[in-house]
């Protein structure tokens, strides 16, 4: 699967709304599927490769979500995705292994 539905399109936009909402978050959160367009206009210093499962730009609230790493995952993984992105636009120091822990208090995953 190279892409999402609009229904899953939808989907993604529904948790991001109310994912904000949650973590009251003040920025507006925008999102991509597209790395070429996330490597255009996100701030410099993020690295983020084909293989990412989603980035974050956490100066201006841009997420990306890998489409292709998500294709034939379930939904919980999507999910996950979405929160741990908001957390890092949120939490913008803190670590990688604090951002995973506080994700899987909303969803967790298998380890």
């Amino acid at each position: 699967v190279m892409g999402f539905t609009p229904l899953e399109h939808e989907w993604i936009q529904n948790i991001i709304h109310m994912m904000t909402n949650i973590l009251k978050l003040d920025t507006k959160i925008t999102y991509t599927t597209s790395l070429e367009h996330f490597n255009r206009y996100h701030a410099v210093g993020t690295k983020t490769t084909k293989d990412d499962m989603g980035s974050a730009d956490t100066d201006y609230g841009y997420i990306w979500i890998n489409p292709k790493e998500h294709g034939n995952r379930p939904v919980s993984e999507l999910m996950n995705t979405i929160i741990h992105e908001l957390l890092h636009i949120k939490y913008p120091d803190m670590s990688e292994e604090d951002i995973i822990k506080e994700t899987d208090k909303y969803v967790p995953l298998p380890k």
